[in-house]
């Protein structure tokens, strides 16, 4: 039999080679927090920056539809951009379109990675 009492023992010195070398990889870890509300959201500085209003209830339907709206909004800012800059007289309105376009890069990126409080407070208020 493969399995004896051989195999037994070499299960459990497994064991304790995982375990040892977990207490070591694991004693300089140290996790720095953003603020008291969340521990691995990088875009809570971000938020609390542009958005200066109070943040609305988290609902579950915040983080879908801020990634269509920015991601819709971004496409829509990339057509304008192309379109003024083929005209050639419009460079005010295209430093806007790019202005606005990162606003809405941010929007895409917070929905991704964002913790709940920043998704809600960036989107606003709802329904």
């Amino acid at each position: 039999m493969p399995y004896s009492s051989a195999g037994a023992a070499s299960k459990t010195d497994l064991q304790e080679s995982v375990r040892e070398f977990r207490t070591r990889s694991g004693a300089g870890w140290h996790i720095f927090t953003m603020h008291k509300r969340c521990k691995s959201c990088l875009y809570c500085k971000v938020v609390e920056a542009v958005c200066y209003w109070e943040p609305p209830a988290q609902k579950g339907w915040k983080r879908p539809a801020l990634f269509v709206t920015s991601a819709a909004l971004t496409a829509a800012t990339v057509l304008a951009t192309r379109l003024m800059l083929a005209r050639g007289d419009l460079q005010f309105l295209t430093a806007l379109s790019f202005l606005f376009m990162a606003f809405t890069l941010t929007g895409v990126a917070i929905s991704f990675r964002g913790c709940d409080a920043c998704v809600a407070r960036y989107l606003g208020k709802g329904p």
